[in-house]
């Protein structure tokens, strides 16, 4: 340790495991180059750590030792400390620091006055309404703007320097320490807080918790009050968590990234990163990044290294990615340092790149997968350190379905074949990928490494470092400092103290020297952790002439030291061998009973020094007890014999007095060192007693916790749980009073010693530890056991839990499952009987009874696994799978009550539709059955109202008024059903499809109507005409009249009623002659009513004459069976029985279409047939493009028949066309094509 301070960066080595990222050679040159340009004298503190720099690194022959000494000893001020400048004409506490510390590293000594410590001392704010820290200076007008206010900074230099000094007693160290528990006001106080704590004292822990900013300097502010990174706050951030052993806290990546910005062409180091590059590199900041680098460089390579070497202890496989991430590094230096280790044998295994394997999975996945990969991949290096991955959120990038799903599947491959590590979660829906890495290289251990024990071997290799580098400055100081007490006890006649103690310091000597042999042997001999080749190379080349040096010092001195001793004795023998007076001899005598005491003091020191180190050590204690006690006996014989001896050299029977005098002071003096031992011996006996007593009070807690484990144990092995959940309270409260009776009656038991042992407390200490320890560790014992029964007792309540937790899902999902089921079950039952709107009331109803029953459910289920979470802190863990299945199951029970009720809306929709369709047809079916019966009827009245032929003229316009009101009756239908149709089209989602079919089907009802109340209506109003023109003209002589007369008569214009005798007369129901010339009409024969002749006129009516719509009735009727055939499949898309006859499509199809292929093989030519003819029917066959249709008829096909069929083909085939071109066996697409059959065949007329 620098100076014995704690926080000064120790940076001697260098690592030569690794490189690290910096050009450092060109960086040392720079700094040279500076410190010959005279820079290092710019300000005391770029002095010091550039000093502090070139010293560790042994290159303190680029200075001028003198001149730098003389330079700083000129900024010492007279009143004390030092200033920062020869213009300042105050001193301040920074660069006080800097001076002392920067002298001390040229070797410069006994430049310390007591000015310089009062002065820090008056510093300190102690006045009225002073916080304790310290102040800067003491000038108003500060260079460094201190503003007369205390600060951490300014604090932390002031116990720096006095810690350097050894004064730091001199302060009100309470008052700073309360200065020191303030809120920083920045970072960079904030270190400077820590770091003053642990100057103060060294085992001070700090909380990093509330200090965490610090961890994060190196990234570039966005906003608010952050600063920008800076050289000096990255040093101290370092140095602060080094003292704290935390480095593993730095975000090593970004650190190294803003050094390396910081570093120009020129090897030198900018101070600040602002976005400018205004900034020139200077000596200060480089000074300090190089020792943060080297300080930094190899502590993180020996932390990867402990971090492999541990991993490889318990792992097989190590991914280099994972330390990376961690460490803040790149994957190729944990990969350098792998290679190191496998080089020294340290670690047996073999490094492997994971790319080809990888390579060769990615080109075996399709398209969409590879897209997923390269993407997943990309925003997890492009983001290593966010906490997850929103899959959700992720998937919206790929323009295919089900994203989301293929995204997971991936992602779960990836992590399953080991390219990826990582963890997918769900909550509600939403998916996300956390605690990821992408796995690229990685080491294979094929055996297990003692971690162990090169972790001892390492520690050992850093102690022959730590001596190397110390031992020959600090064992010269040991030994000059010895040599100038030994030197003052010569002066003050202690010559037998001064001989034990050269001794002594001899022996230690060589005993330090030669612990460095061993040690290096020791660290050479172990096979398990390399030495480095620097330190080897360094003991090797150094150490033999160094060590050989130190030897010939310490004999050198240690001749000096004893000839000083002999000459001193030899003195004094002289002198009172020559003394003439008692005094004289009084004085020898004196001087042999001093020099006796001296060495029983000597003594006693030294069995008071080994009992203060070594009292828990009792059997040792016992014999250095004995061998004191031997001693003091031994010292009086001496002291009695060196008496006789000089009473029988010089008789001294006149000095016996004095003689009596001297041997009682002696007594005195013996008998207390006596009753040292004999306390010594004392304080031994009743620390056995307490050990004794320890280990019986822990035989009766063992006892006590194995006589509850058994009892516990038994209960839960059979399963009763209440009993031992009773129990388990019952013994806790047990364990807890007998554990406080043992701390009530060890207080009192020593109570009791220290008020008869008066110094016991002072070695008691350790036996309260051991005392305290043992309970803790029965406590700790009994806390483990606790644990175990609590998670045992737990497992088996959890257990229970869990099972209770499963039977409720289950029988929540079979509730669930069975409700949906019985509105499927109650809701069909309701639409088949056409209950609609008791249907629809029903689906409402059972959706929110169900939907209300999938929250209750769940909330319940989430409301279990709270209560039982609080209980057992794993439950959700243990239930994991139960509640995603839940999750899962719910989801799907959603979805299928989701789909249910679309489906039985759609039911209730074709319901309601087909219910529509059905009434719609039956009123029309109904009002043109009525609209029949009147037409009927009407027409039957007038007949006979003809045949009678009374009253013509006023029944005719009867009939006209009559036939009126049937066409408005029509017209006032036709406006209901139009509207009642376009209401159910509106309403309903089926019944749009169907509109056209039942638009089409009124419309041609519709005009089947129209025309037949047209016919009646131009045959009766014939017949009307006919009648009158008979009545008429029968009247005339000769049945011949004039068309005038007529006319006025009939009341129709002459060319009109020319016109319509002409049409009756060409039709044949009127016989007569139309004589232009004379301008006159004639009955020939008297025929009246539809060309019947007027003598027959009574005849029936089925004896009249047949009119076209009978023909087409006749041949309508003659059709039996409809079949539609598409040509390639050769299966029936549509039939229709039309007749009595029932067929089997799909084999008559079948056949038709082997007819159809033989004739066309026959012929060898492709014509279809046209018609197959049996005894009693024919069947027609008509082809198009897709089908051909045949037809099946009575008797023999007819021109209309054949006419209709092609007219049929042709309009399937259009109004169908894409559903034949891709027709795949779906007979739906034609089950409504039946009003085509109705339309083209003209099948209203029957």
């Amino acid at each position: 340790m620098i100076f014995n301070l704690n926080w000064i960066p120790e940076i001697k080595y260098r690592t030569e495991k690794v490189l690290n990222p910096f050009n450092l050679n060109k960086s040392e040159k720079f700094i040279e180059r500076k410190i010959k340009s005279g820079e290092i004298q710019q300000s005391n503190e770029t002095l010091f750590y550039t000093l502090l720099l070139i010293y560790q690194t042994d290159q303190l022959d680029l200075i001028d030792k003198e001149s730098l000494k003389n330079y700083l000893l000129d900024l010492k001020e007279k009143e004390g400390g030092f200033k920062s400048n020869q213009d300042n004409d105050c001193a301040d506490v920074w660069s006080t620091f800097f001076c002392i510390a920067s002298l001390k590293l040229l070797g410069v000594s006994n430049f310390i006055e007591e000015k310089d410590i009062k002065f820090i001392k008056n510093l300190q704010s102690l006045n009225s309404g002073g916080d304790g820290g310290f102040f800067h200076c003491s000038s108003k007008a500060c260079e460094d703007n201190c503003f007369g206010n205390t600060s951490m900074k300014s604090t932390f230099y002031a116990l720096s320097t006095l810690a350097l000094v050894k004064q730091l007693n001199k302060i009100n160290q309470k008052a700073v320490q309360d200065y020191l528990k303030k809120k920083p006001s920045d970072d960079l106080e904030r270190i400077f807080q820590m770091l003053s704590l642990k100057i103060l004292n060294k085992n001070e822990k700090i909380d990093l918790g509330k200090q965490s900013s610090i961890i994060s300097i190196w990234s570039i502010p966005e906003g608010g009050d952050r600063t920008f990174p800076s050289i000096k706050i990255t040093f101290w951030t370092i140095i602060c968590l080094g003292l704290i052993r935390k480095l593993n806290l730095i975000d090593f990546g970004s650190m190294f990234d803003f050094l390396r910005i910081m570093q120009q062409d020129s090897g030198g180091f900018t101070e600040q990163y602002t976005g400018l590059s205004s900034q020139a590199p200077n000596l200060l900041d480089s000074s300090l990044a190089l020792i943060s680098i080297y300080y930094v460089w190899e502590r993180l390579v020996d932390l990867i290294e402990n971090d492999l070497l541990k991993r490889a202890q318990e792992d097989s496989i190590i991914y280099f990615s994972n330390l990376s991430i961690y460490y803040s590094v790149s994957s190729k230096l944990v990969k350098n340092i792998a290679n190191w280790l496998i080089k020294k044998d340290l670690i047996s295994g073999k490094i492997f790149n994971i790319e080809s394997k990888f390579q060769e999975y990615f080109k075996e996945q399709n398209a969409i997968t590879q897209n997923i990969i390269e993407e997943i991949i990309k925003v997890i290096k492009s983001n290593p350190l966010k906490a997850e991955i929103d899959l959700n959120e992720f998937s919206k990038r790929f323009g295919f379905s089900n994203s989301l799903e293929r995204v997971k599947l991936v992602v779960n491959d990836l992590i399953i074949k080991e390219f990826l590590k990582g963890k997918i979660k769900s909550t509600k829906k939403k998916y996300s990928l956390y605690d990821y890495l992408v796995l690229e290289e990685y080491i294979e251990i094929s055996e297990p490494v003692p971690y162990e024990k090169i972790k001892k071997q390492k520690n050992k290799i850093r102690r022959v470092t730590k001596d190397l580098l110390t031992l020959s400055p600090t064992l010269k100081l040991l030994v000059q400092k010895s040599s100038k007490i030994i030197e003052s006890m010569i002066e003050q006649e202690k010559i037998s103290e001064a001989q034990d103690r050269l001794n002594k310091t001899v022996e230690i000597a060589n005993l330090r020297i030669n612990s460095l042999d061993n040690l290096m042997d020791s660290a050479k001999s172990n096979k398990q952790y390399p030495i480095p080749d620097i330190l080897l190379n360094d003991y090797e080349k150094n150490w033999p002439e160094e060590k050989s040096s130190l030897k010939k010092y310490i004999s050198s001195l240690k001749s000096s030291l004893e000839q000083k001793i002999k000459d001193k004795e030899e003195f004094i023998i002289k002198r009172a061998k020559q003394a003439e007076d008692d005094m004289a001899l009084r004085n020898l005598i004196t001087l042999k009973k001093e020099q006796i005491i001296q060495k029983l003091d000597q003594n006693q020191d030294k069995i008071r020094d080994f009992f203060l180190e070594n009292f828990t050590d009792h059997e040792a204690v016992y014999k250095l007890l004995k061998s004191g006690n031997e001693f003091i006996e031994s010292l009086d014989s001496k002291l009695n014999s060196e008496i006789k001896k000089t009473n029988d050299a010089f008789n001294f029977n006149t000095l016996l007095e004095s003689v009596d005098k001297i041997k009682k002071n002696w007594i005195n003096v013996r008998e207390k060192a006596k009753k040292i031992l004999d306390n010594y011996e004392e304080i031994i006996k009743n620390r056995e007693t307490l050990q004794k007593f320890i280990i019986d009070k822990r035989k009766e807690l063992k006892e006590l916790i194995e006589g509850f484990n058994e009892r516990i144990t038994a209960l839960l092995g059979e399963d009763k749980l209440e009993e031992s959940s009773n129990l388990l309270k019952e013994s806790i409260n047990g364990f807890n009073k007998a554990l406080s009776d043992k701390y009530e009656i060890f207080n009192k038991k020593i109570s009791m010693i220290n008020d008869e042992v008066e110094e016991f407390p002072d070695f008691s200490n350790d036996i309260i530890h051991d005392y305290n320890q043992a309970l803790k560790d029965e406590e700790s014992k009994w806390n483990e056991f606790l644990s175990s029964l609590k998670n045992n007792l737990n497992s088996k309540l959890e257990i229970e839990s869990r099972d209770e937790l499963q039977q409720k899902i289950e029988n929540g999902i079979e509730d669930i499952k069975k409700t949906i089921e019985k509105m499927d079950n109650i809701v069909s039952q309701l639409i088949q009987n056409e209950k609609f709107s008791d249907s629809e009331n029903n689906i409402n109803e059972f959706y929110s009874e169900i939907s209300l029953k999938i929250k209750k459910y769940n909330q319940e289920f989430e409301s279990f696994i709270n209560t039982a979470s609080k209980k057992f802190g794993t439950f959700e863990e243990t239930v994991s799978k139960l509640i995603q299945n839940w999750i899962d199951f719910k989801e799907k029970l959603e979805t299928n009550l989701d789909e249910l009720k679309k489906e039985l809306l759609i039911k209730l929709d074709k319901g309601n539709s087909e219910y529509k369709e059905d009434e719609i047809y039956e009123r029309i079916e109904k009002e043109m059955s009525k609209l029949d019966n009147e037409l009927n009827k009407l027409e039957l009245k007038y007949n006979l109202i003809l045949k009678s032929r009374k009253n013509l003229e006023e029944n005719e316009a009867k009939f006209e008024a009559e036939h009126s009101e049937i066409i408005e009756s029509l017209n006032k239908f036709n406006s209901e059903i139009k509207n009642s149709i376009r209401y159910a089209a509106k309403k309903f989602t089926f019944f749009n499809g169907r509109k056209e079919d039942i638009d089409s089907y009124w419309e041609t009802t519709k005009r089947g109507a129209e025309k037949k109340i047209k016919s009646i209506q131009s045959k009766i109003s014939d017949d009307f005409f006919i009648k009158n023109v008979q009545f008429i003209v029968s009247a005339f002589k000769g049945k011949r009249i004039e068309i005038s007369y007529l006319s006025k008569v009939m009341k129709i214009k002459p060319s009109p009623l020319k016109l319509k005798l002409i049409t009756l007369i060409s039709n044949s129901k009127l016989d007569g002659e139309l004589d232009s010339g004379n301008d006159t009409f004639m009955l020939t024969d008297g025929v009246v009513h539809e060309g019947v002749p007027l003598k027959d006129l009574e005849l029936t009516e089925e004896e009249l004459a047949e009119d076209e719509d009978e023909i087409i009735r006749r041949e309508i009727l003659k059709m039996r069976y409809l079949m539609v055939i598409h040509y390639r499949v050769g299966a029936s898309v549509y039939s229709r029985k039309l007749g009595h006859w029932k067929m089997d499509s799909d084999m008559i199809g079948g056949f038709l279409t082997a007819m159809q292929d033989f004739s066309a093989e026959i012929k060898k030519k492709n014509i279809p047939m046209k018609r197959m003819e049996y005894k009693e029917f024919e069947i027609l066959i008509e082809q198009g493009k897709y089908v051909f249709a045949a037809l099946f008829i009575d008797q023999k096909e007819s021109e209309w028949l054949r006419k209709k069929l092609i007219s049929y083909v042709k309009k399937f085939e259009k109004y169908f066309e894409s559903g034949l071109k891709q027709w795949r066996g779906e007979l739906a697409t034609f089950s409504n094509s039946g009003f085509l059959v109705d339309e083209v065949f003209e099948l209203y007329r029957v």
